[in-house]
């Protein structure tokens, strides 16, 4: 082969290369897993309060968060019930109860709503 055949077949892989990366990286997050909103909002457990508490700056009430996290958990366990709550300064403590058993403890932040474990 001859060297300019060498370099326009170099020339054209790295220019094809530069626009599918190039169009990959322009993707639309919100599209990029089937949701409505970027970051899969529509994915998590308090979709269906709106405006979202973070954005409308009034945060998370007990009895929201309660529900928050009732709906989570039947969705994963129709056995899991939510017990006692307390209110822990940045978030709610809840109890996950089986046949009235403490299971495990979870957590629902006051600012965003978001779920997580209480070690």
């Amino acid at each position: 082969m001859s060297k300019w055949a060498v370099l326009l077949l170099s020339l054209l892989i790295i220019v094809g290369s530069v626009f599918s990366f190039n169009h990959m990286g322009v993707m639309d997050e919100a599209l990029a897993c089937n949701t409505g909103t970027p970051g899969g909002g529509d994915f998590g457990p308090r979709a269906r309060y709106q405006p979202t508490p973070s954005r409308s700056g009034e945060g998370v009430t007990q009895n929201q968060a309660y529900d928050i996290l009732s709906d989570h958990i039947s969705r994963l366990n129709p056995n899991l019930k939510v017990g006692k709550g307390l209110d822990a300064g940045t978030h709610y403590e809840f109890e996950v109860l089986v046949d009235g058993k403490r299971v495990d403890r979870l957590a629902v932040d006051k600012s965003t709503g978001l779920i997580r474990l209480v070690n």
